[in-house]
């Protein structure tokens, strides 16, 4: 049985879930929560009723809140120009339409455009990367697992020995 923290006031007002699995109903070492109130009955009570597991959630959620701003609402892409030399703003929404496009110029221009802007702010990117990866290890051996990839794992039932037999020797392999 898992339990699925995060479902309290903080999560609520944002309409979504945590997303943090226990390995074992109430593993974290709180007391389930939930009820005819609570979308969830099996949330942690810490999240579920915004305590300081919740209040901890909110404040993790500040890398891919960073992201979602510079990535939705602060970014900018150059126009990508067509064989023809025709410019067509650039846009995450039209940027694998591009892609698609049969005209080969307009494909690399799209290309180059999107990713020259990201890599302007690569220290930028790999920062907030750096500490979402270190919130989800640290939500991760709070609910008891080794590590965030143990955890991701386990929310769809996979053993860590599928990774370690079959994903990491085929990556090793790769050039």
């Amino acid at each position: 049985m898992y339990c699925l923290a995060g479902t309290g006031a903080a999560c609520a007002a944002a309409a979504e879930t945590c997303g943090i699995f226990c390995r074992d109903a109430g593993a974290c070492g709180l007391p389930l929560g939930g009820g005819a109130d609570r979308p969830s009955a099996g949330a942690c009570a810490g999240c579920a009723d915004g305590g300081a597991a919740g209040e901890a959630f909110g404040a993790g959620q500040a890398p891919a809140n960073i992201f979602s701003m510079f990535n939705n609402a602060d970014i900018r892409f150059p126009d990508a120009v067509d064989s023809a030399g025709n410019a067509h703003p650039l846009t995450q929404g039209n940027y694998i339409p591009m892609l698609k496009d049969s005209d080969r110029v307009l494909r690399r221009s799209a290309f180059t455009a999107l990713y020259g802007v990201y890599a302007q702010y690569c220290n930028t990117l790999a920062a907030t990367y750096y500490a979402n990866a270190k919130q989800a290890d640290i939500f991760a051996k709070q609910h008891k697992f080794a590590g965030a990839m143990e955890q991701a794992l386990n929310a769809n039932a996979i053993p860590m020995a599928v990774y370690e037999n079959l994903v990491k020797p085929s990556v090793s392999i790769c050039p």
